[in-house]
């Protein structure tokens, strides 16, 4: 069976972009990392929701979120806290994330991208998941990989990602930033959650 990832997603403004970037590469000059983010090979983003499908069901995916679209109206979003996951958290080890508020909106989208295409990956879960060592996740981690086939993070924008998520004793500070967006888009999924492609794009209701 073919398959393909992929990543139903919020595309920040450009000022949040860029900053993301800027991030991003500022992390890679000084640290080894998995990917650096650059809005044409890696872009950043808001995962609402990532999952592995059967290719045939691509179109009906993509006729179920411009569905969802279109009942809802553009959506805020507040940018916060700077998150680095280090060596002991298993299943984001290395992983660095600029978190978003999680407010209703964002809520409410979710849950309605998650009853149109969760079932149409029929079952699948990626081999990436398949192969974490259950017993080094949390019960909430488990259910969400069976049942959604992805893991339950908070709302963010992966900077990168540390190959060697050993590295302590840094931060970055807590960098605000707010923006409103009136599209759902749908990309293509890349390795360490990226977004390699941006496939689609579905406006929100005009009142």
């Amino acid at each position: 069976m073919q398959t393909i990832g992929l990543n139903a997603i919020l595309l920040p403004d450009e000022t949040v972009k860029q900053a993301s970037i800027e991030m991003s590469q500022k992390l890679s000059l000084k640290y080894d990392v998995l990917f650096t983010l650059d809005g044409i090979r890696y872009h950043p983003h808001i995962t609402i929701y990532q999952a592995l499908y059967p290719e045939r069901n691509y179109r009906i995916i993509v006729d179920g979120l411009r569905e969802v679209a279109s009942s809802k109206k553009q959506v805020g979003v507040n940018m916060r806290e700077i998150v680095y996951y280090p060596f002991s958290r298993y299943s984001a080890r290395g992983f660095v994330h600029w978190n978003c508020e999680s407010n209703q909106d964002l809520l409410e989208l979710q849950k309605r991208v998650l009853d149109v295409a969760n079932p149409l990956r029929e079952g699948l879960i990626p081999e990436g998941l398949l192969k974490m060592e259950k017993r080094k996740l949390v019960d909430s981690e488990v259910q969400s990989i069976n049942t959604t086939g992805s893991l339950p993070y908070p709302f963010h924008i992966t900077i990168t990602r540390l190959r060697d998520s050993r590295i302590s004793g840094w931060s970055i500070p807590r960098k605000k930033m707010s923006f409103t967006t009136n599209k759902l888009y749908l990309g293509r999924l890349g390795d360490h959650g990226t977004v390699v492609e941006i496939l689609k794009e579905f406006p929100f209701r005009v009142d």
